[in-house]
């Protein structure tokens, strides 16, 4: 681990949660990030980021401890405004985050909000549960669009979830439009279709799952 620590800068774009640095070791980039919520289980990250790796969405993690995850470093770029183009390589590399094999326990949904704002949670207690492996915080800065595709980053919050979390977290995160949410949830759901009105009660457990995390964290 030591080797990856003696020659470290800054990047530009940090997480709230961790420091992120560029580290150079015998010519090569790696990418060095330090914990700084001890809550997260780094190990649970390191698991679910290798598993990424295994379906080219993702770096490969090159070592890790409790305060460190060291991982292979690659050229890409942080958007705020999607084109048709992106929203392609960003559905396919969702569909295949979506289809990992994880095992970890599940989201429990009462964590993400105050008491005062439950009522969302009952609403959505009445559609059906569509459970995968989600990413669970795919802000633009954990997004890298890159030369073959979309790749993702920060696993600390991947676990079993609905899958409408992460699509209400794209629509949201990005402000699409709604001419772009139809296209991006017809190419991701295919034949079948996506349940509007679960969606829009997502996005509002999304936004406001933000706003609680914030007041707790910052």
């Amino acid at each position: 681990m030591q080797k990856y620590l003696q020659n470290l800068t800054p990047l530009k774009n940090q997480g709230f949660c961790n420091k992120v640095y560029l580290s150079r070791y015998k010519n090569q980039k790696f990418i060095v990030k330090k914990r700084l919520n001890k809550k997260v289980d780094t190990r649970s990250e390191a698991k679910a980021q290798n598993l990424a790796y295994k379906k080219k969405i993702s770096a490969k993690i090159i070592t890790f401890d409790r305060q460190y995850i060291v991982y292979e470093y690659i050229e890409g770029e942080h958007k705020k405004k999607l084109t048709k183009k992106d929203l392609n390589h960003l559905l396919r590399s969702l569909k295949n985050l979506h289809k990992i094999n994880l095992r970890s326990k599940r989201v429990n949904p009462k964590e993400l909000l105050p008491r005062s704002e439950h009522r969302v949670l009952a609403k959505i207690q009445n559609y059906k549960e569509d459970l995968l492996t989600t990413h669970n915080d795919l802000n633009p800065k954990n997004i890298l669009f890159c030369k073959n595709g979309v790749k993702f980053i920060d696993f600390e919050y991947c676990r079993k979830w609905d899958i409408y979390f992460d699509l209400a977290a794209i629509s949201v995160e990005f402000d699409l439009k709604k001419e772009d949410e139809n296209y991006f949830l017809k190419r991701y759901f295919g034949k079948y279709k996506a349940d509007r009105k679960k969606l829009k009660l997502f996005k509002d457990l999304y936004k406001k799952s933000v706003e609680h995390w914030f007041k707790i964290n910052i």
